[in-house]
């Protein structure tokens, strides 16, 4: 079996990147003839969140490619057993998994502030993908950029930041491209464009 690819695609919000990887994703599985597979990672907790879910759900079904769908807002090593070599699989997005997975419970919000159990998310979320990315044909991660600006507090904003900005180093360095994305215009980071 071929190697498999992992594709990260990074920006702000509203950048364009759910698109692009979209789009990305569609273009590996027409070409390979392959299934695609959007792993999503939201919970809608508002009214905001619930819309966006339910855009992206439209985009998906209107749209150019057969998407099948799985929810996984946490714990997304339980898709393996679904995915194989002629998957291609779209995770969006890597910092709402993380939020996810940092705040599981209203009743235990203080559990980020200790470094063991920050250290335990973060390996975890990264031996998920890993795992995603050994059994699919490719793996492509949506992730929004937070760090343009300067953290001033030494709380949860401090803490999250630094998560997402260690696993965004360590994603792009197993990644075999990355993108960054800049209004709605794709920055090629790290690989060759296809």
């Amino acid at each position: 079996m071929a190697k498999s690819s992992l594709i990260f695609v990074s920006g702000g919000v509203r950048s364009g990147k759910s698109r692009f990887a979209e789009q990305l994703a569609i273009n590996l599985a027409n070409h390979h003839n392959r299934t695609l597979y959007y792993l999503a990672c939201g919970r809608p907790g508002d009214p905001e969140m619930q819309e966006r879910i339910a855009r992206h759900k439209s985009d998906r079904e209107n749209g150019a490619g057969h998407w099948v769908t799985l929810e996984y807002p946490v714990a997304i090593e339980a898709a393996v057993p679904l995915l194989d070599s002629n998957s291609i699989v779209l995770l969006d997005c890597l910092t709402t998994l993380l939020n996810n997975e940092m705040f599981p419970s209203a009743s235990n919000m203080d559990e980020w502030e200790d470094p063991a159990f920050l250290a335990s998310v973060k390996e975890r979320l990264l031996d998920a993908i890993k795992e995603i990315r050994e059994r699919a044909a490719s793996l492509i991660v949506v992730s929004n950029e937070l760090l343009h600006a300067p953290i001033t507090d030494d709380g949860v904003n401090h803490a999250y930041s630094k998560m997402i900005g260690g696993i965004h180093q360590e994603m792009v360095a197993m990644s075999d491209r990355a993108y960054l994305m800049e209004a709605d215009c794709a920055i090629l980071m790290k690989g060759e464009a296809e």
